[in-house]
């Protein structure tokens, strides 16, 4: 268990906020790519940094516009 806390620690340092502000001049574009109005804030953020996404959501992973990698991928592209 105190491995698997070291671990979070290590992750959640790493973790920073991003003000809507900063990604809201892609909200509109976001919303009508995303399948789930609940994914848009993610996508839109995705659109303004151009970086992917990580979900295992498969309607949000056929949007054209930001690739999405699920955990199973992810994990095989680390494993390299």
């Amino acid at each position: 268990q105190a491995e698997a806390k070291s671990l979070l620690d290590q992750l959640t340092a790493r973790i920073r906020m991003a003000p809507e502000a900063s990604y809201r001049h892609r909200l509109k574009e976001a919303y009508q790519l995303a399948p789930h109005p609940e994914d848009a804030p993610y996508l839109a953020l995705a659109l303004h940094l151009r970086m992917p996404l990580w979900s295992n959501d498969a309607d949000l992973a056929r949007q054209p516009a930001v690739a999405v990698y699920p955990t199973t991928q992810l994990l095989e592209l680390l494993a390299r």
